[in-house]
């Protein structure tokens, strides 16, 4: 439906001349105008956007009728076009006012002044895009309910899940019947469970604070190398806990000193290897370092051997809490906060966040990049002053 349909008269009289008399004066008044045929046709140009209808109340017999009422009865709740009805004196008027309820029907004499015709046309239309801007609210409005029982319902799903670990295991630990090291495998649990709901609520705060323009970046001197060395040694251990080989490769030429906000760039790194150790059972995750010192864009590719993702699905991969493929990746758990995250603190940084490439059962690829301004001395090295 486009705007031009919406600013449109439709018209139908008892006769081909005459409706193409009236387009003619809507014509001299600026607005486009569309003869139908029948009240069948009328009905039918109804559905594809209109803003006014002008309409011969000779034309309205009790089928025609009815058959205007059920096209009019389709329109959305926010819905009332403006129709104007020339009415005949003689003529009864019960048809015509059976429409009231489903139309804003105003009626006119069969003789009137063109230049108060003008004034008149301009102020329904002028009611109609008032109501298509209430249409575009009302569509807004659903969305954003949709949204939020989607958010409620994920929300508490994955809150419900490590809450009922820890109401579980903390009633076997109450008990005081377990064994010592039976106690420890519980609190050991609850504690897991724990820092999962801590981590979803930061994740939550953390896209609100995105989201409304709360974030704020502190760029500092920082070096490569203590960035992933942090990194592998946050990850290491449950890389080895799957048995995979988690490393670093270096393909750059930035030195080692560069000047981002390290906590940001670190909490990227940190949501996509995980995200990579989560999806893969053997084989390993490498973080690759790329890009050209003059360039300003540092790239790295975190690359895994894991399950892959099918081109159908890649779609949900930065979309909060979507799980990529409900029967396979659901038992891995997760609020699919973190790239969602990631990517929005990449682009906060001058950057972005993609899926490069992946293969089902073959593994994936993320391609990060983030903005890196050189250094006043590494300008001077290359002779730029």
């Amino acid at each position: 439906m486009t705007d031009a349909n919406n600013r449109r008269v439709l018209i139908l009289t008892e006769s081909l001349t005459a409706s193409e008399g009236f387009a003619k004066i809507f014509k001299h008044l600026g607005y486009t105008s569309y003869v139908c045929e029948d009240v069948k046709k009328l009905v039918q140009e109804i559905g594809h956007g209109v803003g006014a209808v002008f309409l011969a109340d000779r034309v309205l017999m009790p089928e025609t009728a009815d058959a205007l009422r059920r096209g009019l009865s389709r329109e959305p709740v926010w819905s009332k076009i403006p129709v104007m009805m020339q009415t005949q004196d003689a003529r009864p008027r019960e048809l015509s006012h059976a429409l009231d309820d489903l139309a804003h029907v105003v009626r006119l004499s069969a003789e009137f002044q063109q230049e108060a015709f003008g004034t008149f046309v301009r102020s329904l239309l002028e009611l109609r895009s008032r109501q298509y801007d209430v249409g575009r609210l009302h569509a807004q409005l659903e969305i954003f309910r949709r949204t939020r029982t989607e958010f409620f319902m994920n929300i508490s799903h994955e809150v419900r899940t490590p809450l009922c670990a820890i109401l579980g295991f903390s009633e076997l630990v109450m008990k005081k019947t377990a064994t010592e090291r039976e106690q420890d495998t519980y609190l050991t649990i609850i504690r897991r469970n724990a820092q999962a709901l801590s981590s979803l609520f930061d994740n939550i705060l953390d896209l609100t604070r995105m989201e409304s323009g709360g974030i704020e970046l502190h760029p500092l001197e920082c070096r490569i190398g203590d960035l992933l060395g942090d990194v592998v040694a946050s990850m290491g251990k449950e890389a080895s806990k799957k048995g995979l080989a988690l490393s670093v490769q270096r393909l750059d030429d930035f030195g080692d000193t560069i000047r981002i906000d390290l906590p940001r760039l670190q909490q990227i790194l940190l949501y996509v290897v995980a995200n990579a150790i989560k999806f893969t059972s053997h084989g390993s995750v490498m973080i690759r370092v790329l890009g050209q010192r003059h360039s300003e864009t540092l790239r790295l590719e975190i690359e895994d051997t894991g399950i892959g993702i099918s081109k159908e699905h890649s779609h949900r991969l930065f979309k909060a809490f979507s799980q990529v493929d409900g029967s396979s990746t659901r038992p891995y758990g997760g609020a699919g906060l973190g790239l969602v995250l990631a990517r929005k603190l990449a682009r906060a940084l001058g950057g972005d966040l993609e899926l490069k490439w992946s293969v089902p059962g073959g593994g994936s690829c993320f391609a990060l990049s983030v903005h890196v301004p050189m250094r006043v001395d590494q300008l001077a090295s290359m002779g730029v002053r």
